[in-house]
Protein backbone atom coordinates (compact mmCIF):
# COMPACT_ATOMS: atom_id res chain seq x y z
CA UNK A 1 0.00 0.00 0.00
CA UNK A 2 2.82 2.27 0.74
CA UNK A 3 4.03 1.47 -2.59
CA UNK A 4 1.01 2.62 -3.95
CA UNK A 5 0.53 6.09 -1.86
CA UNK A 6 4.12 6.75 -3.40
CA UNK A 7 3.63 5.91 -7.11
CA UNK A 8 0.54 8.43 -6.24
CA UNK A 9 2.55 11.25 -5.36
CA UNK A 10 5.14 11.43 -7.56
CA UNK A 11 3.11 11.28 -10.49
CA UNK A 12 0.98 14.20 -8.77
CA UNK A 13 4.56 16.17 -8.14
CA UNK A 14 5.38 15.55 -11.51
CA UNK A 15 2.16 16.15 -13.47
CA UNK A 16 1.46 19.50 -12.00
CA UNK A 17 4.73 20.74 -12.68
CA UNK A 18 4.71 19.65 -16.22
CA UNK A 19 1.62 22.36 -17.02
CA UNK A 20 4.11 25.24 -15.88
CA UNK A 21 4.84 27.98 -18.46
CA UNK A 22 8.67 28.61 -19.00
CA UNK A 23 9.90 31.91 -19.84
CA UNK A 24 13.86 31.78 -20.26
CA UNK A 25 15.59 32.59 -17.62
CA UNK A 26 18.54 34.34 -19.99
CA UNK A 27 16.29 37.41 -20.64
CA UNK A 28 17.54 39.07 -17.16
CA UNK A 29 19.76 41.27 -16.88
CA UNK A 30 23.17 40.68 -15.07
CA UNK A 31 25.53 37.55 -15.23
CA UNK A 32 25.01 35.07 -12.39
CA UNK A 33 22.04 33.07 -10.55
CA UNK A 34 22.50 31.90 -6.78
CA UNK A 35 19.75 29.81 -6.37
CA UNK A 36 19.53 28.77 -2.76
CA UNK A 37 16.74 26.61 -0.76
CA UNK A 38 15.56 23.51 0.53
CA UNK A 39 14.77 20.20 -0.71
CA UNK A 40 12.10 17.47 1.72
CA UNK A 41 11.29 14.18 0.45
CA UNK A 42 11.37 10.61 1.54
CA UNK A 43 14.43 8.23 1.21
CA UNK A 44 14.24 4.52 1.00
CA UNK A 45 16.67 2.06 1.18
CA UNK A 46 15.91 -0.30 -1.97
CA UNK A 47 17.78 -3.47 -0.14
CA UNK A 48 16.36 -3.69 3.23
CA UNK A 49 12.96 -1.71 2.01
CA UNK A 50 13.11 1.10 4.76
CA UNK A 51 11.41 4.33 4.48
CA UNK A 52 13.23 8.05 5.89
CA UNK A 53 12.04 11.36 5.70
CA UNK A 54 15.60 13.61 3.64
CA UNK A 55 16.18 17.14 4.49
CA UNK A 56 18.96 19.29 1.99
CA UNK A 57 20.13 22.85 2.14
CA UNK A 58 21.06 23.65 -0.97
CA UNK A 59 22.63 26.41 -2.88
CA UNK A 60 23.43 26.97 -6.44
CA UNK A 61 25.68 28.90 -8.80
CA UNK A 62 25.26 29.70 -12.52
CA UNK A 63 25.64 31.50 -15.22
CA UNK A 64 22.71 33.27 -16.54
CA UNK A 65 23.56 32.21 -20.22
CA UNK A 66 25.27 28.72 -19.03
CA UNK A 67 23.21 25.35 -19.00
CA UNK A 68 25.47 24.23 -15.86
CA UNK A 69 25.30 25.14 -12.21
CA UNK A 70 27.66 24.35 -9.37
CA UNK A 71 26.66 24.06 -5.96
CA UNK A 72 26.61 22.64 -1.75
CA UNK A 73 24.47 20.84 -0.78
CA UNK A 74 23.86 19.73 3.19
CA UNK A 75 21.55 16.69 3.46
CA UNK A 76 19.82 14.95 6.84
CA UNK A 77 17.99 11.89 6.55
CA UNK A 78 16.12 10.30 9.67
CA UNK A 79 14.71 7.16 9.53
CA UNK A 80 16.38 3.28 11.28
CA UNK A 81 19.70 5.24 9.58
CA UNK A 82 20.38 8.35 10.64
CA UNK A 83 22.70 10.16 8.16
CA UNK A 84 24.25 13.90 7.97
CA UNK A 85 26.19 14.40 4.69
CA UNK A 86 28.04 16.92 2.05
CA UNK A 87 27.60 16.96 -1.51
CA UNK A 88 29.22 19.02 -4.05
CA UNK A 89 26.65 18.70 -7.09
CA UNK A 90 27.02 19.98 -10.90
CA UNK A 91 23.68 21.02 -12.34
CA UNK A 92 22.41 20.59 -16.23
CA UNK A 93 19.56 22.55 -16.65
CA UNK A 94 17.26 22.57 -20.01
CA UNK A 95 18.56 18.77 -21.36
CA UNK A 96 15.67 18.35 -23.49
CA UNK A 97 13.27 21.01 -21.96
CA UNK A 98 14.22 24.17 -20.48
CA UNK A 99 12.58 23.06 -17.52
CA UNK A 100 14.07 19.68 -16.88
CA UNK A 101 17.30 19.32 -14.42
CA UNK A 102 19.37 16.61 -14.08
CA UNK A 103 22.36 16.62 -11.44
CA UNK A 104 25.64 14.87 -10.44
CA UNK A 105 26.67 15.02 -6.62
CA UNK A 106 29.79 13.23 -5.22
CA UNK A 107 29.82 13.49 -1.58
CA UNK A 108 31.12 12.34 2.45
CA UNK A 109 28.11 11.22 4.60
CA UNK A 110 28.50 9.85 8.23
CA UNK A 111 26.10 7.43 9.16
CA UNK A 112 24.55 6.06 12.48
CA UNK A 113 22.90 3.31 12.92
CA UNK A 114 20.64 1.99 14.78
CA UNK A 115 20.20 -2.00 14.96
CA UNK A 116 17.10 -3.50 17.07
CA UNK A 117 17.14 -6.38 19.01
CA UNK A 118 14.58 -8.38 21.48
CA UNK A 119 15.36 -6.74 24.56
CA UNK A 120 14.67 -8.63 27.96
CA UNK A 121 14.92 -7.00 31.27
CA UNK A 122 17.91 -4.61 31.90
CA UNK A 123 18.84 -4.07 27.88
CA UNK A 124 17.73 -1.20 26.15
CA UNK A 125 15.05 -1.22 23.43
CA UNK A 126 17.97 -0.43 20.66
CA UNK A 127 22.15 -0.61 20.18
CA UNK A 128 23.42 1.96 18.17
CA UNK A 129 26.22 1.17 16.50
CA UNK A 130 29.54 3.17 15.50
CA UNK A 131 29.77 5.95 12.87
CA UNK A 132 31.02 5.24 9.80
CA UNK A 133 31.76 7.97 7.18
CA UNK A 134 31.00 6.85 3.38
CA UNK A 135 31.36 8.21 -0.09
CA UNK A 136 28.25 8.58 -1.95
CA UNK A 137 27.15 9.73 -5.03
CA UNK A 138 23.75 11.24 -6.04
CA UNK A 139 22.22 10.96 -9.35
CA UNK A 140 18.73 13.38 -9.69
CA UNK A 141 16.00 14.45 -12.17
CA UNK A 142 13.27 17.28 -11.36
CA UNK A 143 11.29 19.35 -13.65
CA UNK A 144 11.68 23.13 -12.86
CA UNK A 145 8.28 25.52 -12.22
CA UNK A 146 9.46 29.21 -11.80
CA UNK A 147 7.45 31.39 -9.70
CA UNK A 148 7.06 35.16 -10.96
CA UNK A 149 7.32 38.48 -9.35
CA UNK A 150 6.73 41.05 -11.94
CA UNK A 151 8.61 39.56 -14.63
CA UNK A 152 11.45 38.15 -12.82
CA UNK A 153 11.03 33.74 -11.21
CA UNK A 154 11.85 34.77 -7.67
CA UNK A 155 11.08 31.19 -7.05
CA UNK A 156 11.88 27.46 -8.30
CA UNK A 157 9.66 24.38 -7.40
CA UNK A 158 11.33 21.38 -8.80
CA UNK A 159 9.91 17.73 -8.07
CA UNK A 160 13.13 15.36 -7.96
CA UNK A 161 13.54 11.55 -8.11
CA UNK A 162 17.16 11.09 -7.41
CA UNK A 163 19.32 7.82 -6.01
CA UNK A 164 22.54 7.68 -4.02
CA UNK A 165 25.22 4.99 -4.42
CA UNK A 166 26.67 4.06 -0.90
CA UNK A 167 30.41 3.23 -0.77
CA UNK A 168 28.68 0.14 0.91
CA UNK A 169 27.17 -0.85 -1.89
CA UNK A 170 23.63 0.80 -0.30
CA UNK A 171 21.12 2.09 -2.96
CA UNK A 172 18.67 4.65 -1.86
CA UNK A 173 15.69 6.25 -3.71
CA UNK A 174 14.29 9.38 -3.05
CA UNK A 175 11.13 11.47 -4.01
CA UNK A 176 10.44 14.92 -2.78
CA UNK A 177 10.24 18.55 -3.82
CA UNK A 178 12.83 21.39 -3.70
CA UNK A 179 11.92 24.80 -3.04
CA UNK A 180 14.98 27.93 -4.56
CA UNK A 181 15.10 31.47 -3.88
CA UNK A 182 16.66 32.95 -6.85
CA UNK A 183 19.13 35.67 -5.62
CA UNK A 184 20.88 37.83 -8.35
Amino acid sequence: MKTIYSAIIILLFFGISLKAQFRPIDTLTGKVVHYAGVYAGAASILEDKLLGFALHGEYEYRMIKSSFGFGLEAQMIFSDITEFGVGFPIYWHGITSMNFRFSLTPGLTITKRVLYSRYGPGTSEFEPTKNTANFFFRTGIGWETFIYRDADPVLVLTPVLCFDIISESEVYMGFGASLCWIIY
